[in-house]
């Protein structure tokens, strides 16, 4: 099998579990709308806690990637390490909601969306139920690839997806007892909860409670661990400051752009899931190559980007073309139907660029060099993306905006490949000339 081909197959696995959740935050798009539109803006204007509740999951499962290795080996896993790990993971789940709890109303008020403010609250209130669970499965589900349980944990996922997705449209459309974000809260829970559930049975023969009680956890498994998470949350923590000041910048851009942006942020979530599902699969290949000091790295890299670029560029026309099809058919062609179906062509051939930049930020978070990453995911969202969306929409409003980030992802992949390029001819003595396109 080639080498794009196994990309494919092994990536599409992958996403088919991972890519579930945004599958079901666009059919929850649709089902809120369907209810009210008040309801559609407000699931827009929560998108930056779904990515902040995202950026902790990828955090954890950094954190299994780089410690793997010390307690699991291709046959068993240490019983008493998974109690540690789902106990960490759930209580930092408490912790967020917590936190989100209390500053519900300053996001509120930041927004300005006081007249959304009971369904963004209703929203907020209940996410203790979903959360901690979140953080349990995110670290089950990298456990059970690391088994190599590529295929059996994928059709857990979806079969979970698949269980909340009856769950939305049960609770949104058929008996809707609840509030409608809560609806969404649950479902979501849901989700969490039997993926937990099914991949604690299914990895039932790998865990062994004798072995783990003669090998108990090293504490600078743990140090580790807890560093590769912190540093990935820290470096991405400047993301989601970025994200909730995009959704400021959106919410002062009228009723319409509001309700456009809950289709735009779930299928960005979809473009990049699909790209992340990718380099799930290329980042242990890298790992191996930078460990060996192999110069096919330099292909390697080369022929990455290009499979990243191609599939982004497929899947990304396809979205808008259908999301340009909705705008048009429900603002009947008229010119602002014009200007957010612009906005929404700039804006997912932006995040086309931005998932090449996330694999070069993996490979310098888990691979090469976590304080790089760091300080590049700091410049890159607050010295480069704020002035840039900012200048946009002073400029052009929210056609502005989506070019402020077209820009800030075009000049960010340019950065970030540099910084790979020159940390690989540092270390490893590799020449450059093969990393460039």
């Amino acid at each position: 099998m080639s080498q794009e081909k196994s990309w494919l197959s092994n990536g599409l696995v992958v996403f088919i579990s991972s890519g579930v959740i945004a599958v079901k935050a666009l059919l929850d798009s649709f089902l809120l709308e369907s209810v009210d539109q008040v309801f559609l803006q407000a699931f827009a204007l929560v998108f930056p806690v779904i990515i902040l509740s995202n950026i902790a999951s990828v955090s954890i499962s950094n954190a299994v990637i780089g410690t793997a290795s010390s307690w699991i080996d291709k046959e068993r896993v240490s019983g008493s390490v998974i109690v540690l790990s789902i106990s960490a993971a759930a209580l930092l789940g408490l912790s967020v909601s917590a936190g989100l709890y209390v500053l519900q109303s300053s996001l509120i008020e930041w927004f300005g969306a006081q007249q959304l403010g009971t369904a963004i609250g209703s929203f907020l209130d209940h996410l203790a139920l979903w959360l901690p669970l979140q953080f349990c499965s995110a670290v089950l589900l990298q456990i059970a690839r690391y088994l190599g349980l590529f295929k059996s944990s994928g059709l857990l996922q979806v079969s979970s997806g698949a269980v909340g997705m009856l769950t939305s449209v049960v609770l949104l459309m058929w008996l809707p007892l609840l509030p409608p974000l809560v609806s969404v809260v649950v479902s979501n829970a849901i989700i969490a909860f039997c993926s937990v559930c099914t991949l604690l049975y299914m990895m039932k023969s790998r865990i062994h409670w004798q072995a783990c009680e003669r090998e108990p956890v090293q504490r600078g498994v743990v140090g580790k661990a807890l560093s590769i998470c912190s540093t990935t949350f820290l470096g991405q923590s400047a993301a989601v400051v970025f994200i909730f000041f995009i959704t400021k910048s959106v919410s002062e851009q009228g009723e319409a752009m509001v309700a456009v942006f809950a289709y735009l942020t779930r299928l960005e979530q979809l473009i990049l899931m699909l790209a992340v599902a990718f380099m799930n699969v290329m980042l242990p290949e890298v790992a191996k190559l930078i460990k060996d000091e192999q110069a096919d790295l330099q292909n390697y890299l080369k022929k990455a980007q290009r499979f990243l670029l191609i599939n982004g560029v497929i899947v990304a026309c396809l979205l808008t073309g259908l999301l340009v099809m909705k705008i048009n058919l429900e603002y009947s062609m008229s010119e602002q139907a014009w200007t957010l179906s612009l906005v929404s062509v700039i804006w997912l051939s932006g995040t086309v660029l931005q998932g090449i930049t996330v694999f070069y930020s993996q490979l310098l978070n888990v691979l090469l060099s976590p304080k790089v990453a760091v300080v590049l995911n700091l410049f890159r969202f607050t010295l480069l993306g704020m002035p840039l969306v900012y200048a946009g929409s002073v400029w052009a409003d929210a056609i502005g905006i989506a070019t402020g980030l077209l820009m800030m992802h075009t000049i960010s992949l340019l950065i970030y490949q540099h910084k790979v390029n020159q940390h690989i001819v540092g270390n490893n003595g590799i020449s450059r000339a093969g990393l460039n396109t």
